[in-house]
């Protein structure tokens, strides 16, 4: 018998195993009525998955998960663990390995056990597949693995032989808990379940021949289960499926049966899909190959960060990154730049993202920062940049679905009207940022530069019983705002609601009148922030001063020194452009300042396509291609990430970074 590695551990989810055992193997279907190109076996390992976690909470690394899961997996680093998939990774408020390798394969002949861990492997992570191969003497074994729908993911092994005599083996499964998993195993009817709280998680265990005799040990903190005297023929491979489910709810339904041949078919088709409408249209780098595999990259970042919709969240959604404790929930700004890059080659988990935020609006128009599975955990204390309204305007060029414009118009409109109403201190139409609880560290996060230089030293003033803004009128706040009124505008017009789209061009135009007048400084040459005290001018450098170029609020006489600005190797022309402060400023430190200097994508995109919006279409092709190329692991195996260092383009923050990987889509093709 197998000998299982002892380990123990701690959660709070429900998790449950489903191990399916067949001898049949399906027959794939036919192909000869289909056209689509092989992009999923093209982008092969764009992402390197190797990774065995060492705590259940070691989460920095890329994690393969699909069609919106809360599970996901990696191939296993550490030889020990070889035969299976290190994981699954349970996803809920945070993340925590279930185990190193939760159904590990181990084989025994007449000679004795058989040493996966010695066996010549090849791994290949194509998008939405992982398929690894081990030779082992005569032995050839397939693991394939693909999620089949947004809480079960199943893998296919194949045992084979290359020579024409029969062989016969013993297969054995084992799987341990990880030491911080405070759970156990149980053992029912066959099934294999970790009940990890009491609010439920359930799975069923079908094997075809069974798996019978599943032994627990170690206290119910390991299993082992096995088949003996399988037969092995040179063109008569035997194979089996394990089916692995995590449920979040007590009323969640057990997947039955699958066939994963079908199952196969249908998920190359699905990401095939994606691709073929990511690159249907003009892309200006197609052809040139490392960066359509960037874009692959990018894609893969986006649907492993996509979630289903499960307890609180009423919509599916977008984490920012897999790989970050913090970042399990859906972020308001971060849905709707998401829901931009989506709406580009999976337009209907785009409408999604933009809906599971507006779920929870309140009743005075108010979007909240971010939500979670467990909406007590919702944070309401300020929202986020208004870019929502962008977001649906993406969304609805590329699907043309009135009814979804018609049921999302009255909640931007209330999002809109909310910033004049509550962040307006000295009503004089431009506004500011601020949070409903009167603290400070809010009212910075709601501008999404949380330790902006700008920010320094302001002081929070008092608009109402629920709301405080910083005395500083923000020209990034305001810009966004004048792009919110002419796209509402736009959307009033297609629902023939003529009225209300010409009075918010006329607001669009004052809003436009008074950003020109107040916040540009002719000398300085670039737009700033305005002090609500002295209405005198912030005079900091930083990326809210294009922002009036990506709303073209600015004409050409403002663009061009802006544009000049930008240009300056001394300011924002780094090795890694548009660098979030000024690279001479003295408070330039993005070693450790987190918008105090890192190259943020979203604000190098708003940067680059400000420029575009004035024909300065060379000056942004020299700086996409300056970010492109010198931005570490970009154009390589490794995560896309959150932030870049300006001056050695040193990948910084959290890896697998979901707004990078949009805003990178949109840079590709000139979104």
């Amino acid at each position: 018998m197998v000998k299982i590695k002892k380990t123990a551990g701690t959660f709070l989810l429900t998790f449950t195993i489903i191990i399916a055992v067949f001898s049949i193997s399906y027959a794939p279907l036919s192909s000869n009525n289909r056209k689509q190109t092989d992009y999923q076996g093209r982008f092969d390992n764009v992402l390197n998955l190797s990774f065995t976690p060492d705590s259940n909470k070691d989460i920095a690394t890329t994690i393969f998960s699909d069609k919106g899961a809360w599970h996901g997996y990696s191939t296993p680093d550490d030889p020990e663990y070889s035969g299976g998939f290190s994981g699954p990774l349970i996803m809920d408020l945070n993340g925590r390995w279930l185990s190193k390798n939760f159904s590990q394969l181990h084989l025994k002949d007449s000679k004795g056990i058989i040493n996966l861990s010695s066996a010549k492997r090849i791994i290949h992570y194509y998008p939405g597949k992982i398929v690894q191969k081990y030779k082992h003497g005569t032995l050839i074994i397939t693991q394939t693995l693909i999620f089949i729908n947004n809480r079960t993911a199943a893998f296919k092994t194949e045992i084979s032989t290359l020579i024409d005599q029969k062989q016969e083996i013993d297969i054995f499964l084992t799987g341990s808990l990880m030491p911080e998993i405070d759970s156990k195993i149980e053992v029912v009817e066959n099934r294999i379940i970790v009940k990890i709280n009491k609010r439920g998680r359930r799975v069923v265990q079908r094997t075809i021949p069974e798996f019978k005799n599943i032994k627990t040990s170690d206290s119910g903190r390991q299993y082992s289960t096995g088949i003996k005297k399988v037969k092995i023929y040179k063109n008569s491979p035997f194979s089996f499926i394990t089916i692995q489910q995590h449920f979040l709810e007590t009323d969640e339904k057990y997947l039955q049966k699958i066939d994963f041949e079908r199952e196969l078919v249908k998920n190359a088709d699905r990401w095939n899909n994606y691709f073929s409408l990511y690159f249907s249209g003009e892309t200006k780098y197609k052809h040139k190959e490392r960066f359509n595999r960037l874009a692959a990259k990018a894609i893969i970042t986006l649907i492993s960060n996509w979630r289903s919709p499960a307890k609180d969240l009423l919509h599916g959604g977008t984490f920012p990154s897999i790989s970050y404790q913090g970042f399990y929930g859906f972020w308001s700004w971060d849905s709707w730049k998401h829901a931009v890059a989506y709406s580009g080659f999976a337009p209907e988990i785009a409408k999604t993202n933009i809906l599971s935020i507006f779920d929870y609006q309140d009743r005075y128009g108010m979007v909240s920062d971010c939500i979670f599975t467990d909406k007590k955990r919702n944070n309401r204390r300020n929202s986020k940049p208004p870019l929502a309204a962008w977001s649906v305007w993406k969304v609805y060029e590329a699907t043309h679905d009135k009814i979804f414009l018609k049921k999302i118009l009255p909640k931007l409109d209330r999002y809109h009207n909310w910033w004049y109403t509550y962040r307006d201190h000295d009503k004089d139409g431009l506004c500011e940022y601020g949070s409903t609880d009167g603290t400070r560290i809010a009212a910075a996060w709601e501008s999404g530069m949380d330790n902006a230089v700008r920010f320094d030293n302001l002081k929070i003033v008092k608009n109402s019983k629920r709301a405080w803004s910083f005395a500083q009128e923000s020209v990034d706040l305001n810009s966004y705002l004048y792009a919110d009124k002419i796209y509402l505008a736009l959307m009033h017009d297609l629902l023939n609601e003529g009225k209300k789209a010409e009075k918010l061009r006329l607001q669009a135009k004052e809003l436009k009148s008074k950003i020109l007048l107040k916040m540009f400084n002719k000398e300085k040459r670039y737009f700033f922030d305005i002090s609500i005290d002295t209405e005198k001018q912030i005079l900091i450098y930083g990326p809210e001063g294009w922002i009036p170029l990506w709303a073209k609020i600015a004409t050409f006489k403002e663009a061009e020194p802006v544009k000049q600005i930008i240009l300056n190797r001394n300011k924002f022309n780094t090795l890694i452009p548009f660098p979030t402060l000024a690279a001479d400023d003295p408070k330039f430190t993005p070693e450790k300042g987190y918008w105090r200097g890192p190259v943020w994508l979203d604000q190098a995109y708003f940067g680059i396509k400000g420029l575009r919006n004035y024909g300065f279409n060379k000056e942004a092709d020299l700086l996409t291609l300056k970010f492109l190329n010198n931005a570490e692991g970009l154009l390589s195996n490794v995560p896309i990430h959150e932030n870049y260092h300006p001056i050695t383009g040193k990948r910084l923050n959290a890896a697998n970074f979901s707004w990078s990987a949009a805003h990178i889509l949109m840079m590709l093709k000139m979104e």
